[in-house]
């Protein structure tokens, strides 16, 4: 839940604050690309975004960080969500589904607090 803090005259909502994983982030780079197997350096990209509540969950992150730029060609839409989901889908060996649940779920009742 969302709490408010006064900063001068105005009321302010506070962002929770989120759990990260950075051994399983640390772990998912540098893996081939989601979309093109090509090799990939950097972070993992989360499918449904950090700032929307995207959990940090191996059914969350898509390594696309390759020559071909998918990481970019995700942030600009070029590849869907639902394209993003059936890929991990694919690599996990579950139904899209599944997949969509898991991260909805983890999305809606993670717990958010300081590291």
């Amino acid at each position: 839940m969302e709490k408010q803090q006064r900063k001068g005259d105005k009321m302010m909502l506070t962002k929770p604050h989120r759990i990260v994983d950075k051994k399983l982030i640390k772990s998912m780079s540098n893996q081939p690309c989601l979309k093109c197997g090509k090799p990939t350096i950097g972070w993992p990209h989360h499918i449904i975004p950090v700032g929307a509540g995207g959990p940090d969950i191996p059914e969350n992150l898509a390594p696309l960080n390759c020559s071909d730029a998918h990481h970019q060609k995700a942030h600009e839409n070029k590849i869907t969500r639902d394209e993003l989901f059936a890929l991990k889908a694919d690599e996990m060996g579950k139904p899209i589904e599944v997949i969509e649940d898991v991260v909805h779920r983890a999305r809606r009742f993670y717990e958010y607090e300081p590291n």
